[in-house]
């Protein structure tokens, strides 16, 4: 028969495996040969790369920011996780929707010399002085999630239907 702590290692194990598989994290892509969630282009530039996670596990991918907003105010998920690109350092990500997750915040900025996939001008910066920086070399302003959304909605979605 088996003992004790041989039910206790496997209940250790089933329970580490299954933490790793609820663990909410942005899949990594390779660029150029994942269309976006939301408009349907191909994923080139880093940048501005977005991705989203239902409470269900789905993976979704956008390549750009305004995609992934526009995507979530018409999705209808209640628990979704969003993540961007740091725009100075693509190699980093970023969280928009989960302030506990193990990523950092992003700062975002709104200016119309940003070149972002769609036209929005939206980037995402993990540093406050990038961000303020880059603000001020584009011409644009640091603005919070809310105030994109409300540009989203009033100005651009308009502009881009």
């Amino acid at each position: 028969m088996f003992s004790r702590a041989f039910f206790r290692i496997v209940t250790l194990a089933l329970l580490a495996l299954l933490s790793q598989a609820c663990t909410r994290k942005p899949e990594e892509i390779a660029m150029g040969s994942v269309k976006c969630s939301h408009c349907s282009m191909i994923i080139q530039d880093a940048r501005f790369e977005a991705q989203a996670m239902t409470s269900r596990g789905r993976h979704l991918h956008f390549d750009s920011i305004e995609c992934a907003l526009s995507w979530a105010a018409q999705s209808g998920e209640n628990e979704v996780s969003i993540w961007v690109r740091d725009f100075s350092r693509p190699e980093q990500w970023l969280t928009l929707e989960d302030q506990s997750s193990n990523y950092p915040t992003a700062i975002l900025v709104r200016s119309p010399r940003l070149r972002s996939p769609m036209g929005a001008g939206i980037a995402a910066f993990g540093n406050p002085t990038d961000a303020k920086e880059a603000a001020g070399r584009l011409s644009g302003n640091v603005e919070e999630k809310s105030q994109i959304i409300t540009f989203l909605k009033k100005e651009w979605a308009g502009a881009n239907r």
